[in-house]
């Protein structure tokens, strides 16, 4: 009997490995992927982690990458899901490496059972990019994993154990255009006025 039930513990055991092996990479998203915008404007992006109905996610560390040429950072913003690092709920670290280059990451002190609720398998952002845009083109964007000591370079966040869990990391661009050049029209009373002046040469020939 004891035998019996040890090999039904060790054939959970293999089904559980074999689940977490054929799962889906979780995806890691800009959004929007693609924009335009105005040389001179600033221009913000979400990176976005969608996690499968059962994935708990309790750390990310990431650096994101864009053409320093084009854009400068001027903000950094961490979304909810991993707790409020005002309340010492997570530990948060946005460090502007220079050369288009963003290290994001986070740490959730939160218990997974607060976790699932905040983030119930839905996508959510993790943070926010804010840059002023400085030169014309399209800056593409990347994004790195950082997770010390991880096996996979391609693994970007982490479980509640501690544990990596395996990403799919998407890119996307940012297009800056250069500004249409505005003709100032002329005003009513400047068109009255040539009006009337013309009006007036008209009677004058006439006499």
């Amino acid at each position: 009997m004891k035998k019996f039930r040890i090999e039904i513990l060790i054939s959970i055991v293999l089904l559980l490995i074999q689940a977490a092996a054929l799962a889906d990479p979780i995806p890691i998203d800009f959004n929007p992927t693609d924009q335009t915008v105005e040389f001179g404007d600033q221009v913000s992006v979400d990176v976005v982690v969608t996690p499968g109905l059962t994935d708990i996610i309790a750390e990310f560390d990431m650096i994101v990458n864009w053409d320093a040429g084009l854009m400068s950072l001027a903000d950094v913003v961490f979304g909810p899901a991993l707790g409020d690092s005002l309340f010492f709920e997570a530990f948060t670290t946005a460090i502007d490496l220079g050369g288009g280059m963003l290290n994001a990451a986070e740490l959730s002190l939160l218990p997974e059972l607060l976790l699932a609720g905040l983030q119930g398998g839905s996508p959510f952002t993790l943070f926010s990019l804010t840059f002023d845009t400085i030169g014309v083109g399209t800056s593409s964007l990347d994004l790195t994993g950082n997770i010390f000591l991880q096996v996979d370079p391609f693994n970007f966040i982490g479980d509640a154990g501690g544990l990596p869990l395996e990403a799919l990391a998407g890119t996307g661009s940012i297009t800056i255009e250069e500004a249409p050049v505005t003709v100032p029209e002329p005003s009513t009373w400047m068109l009255m006025l040539i009006g009337l002046a013309a009006l007036t040469l008209s009677r004058r020939k006439q006499i």
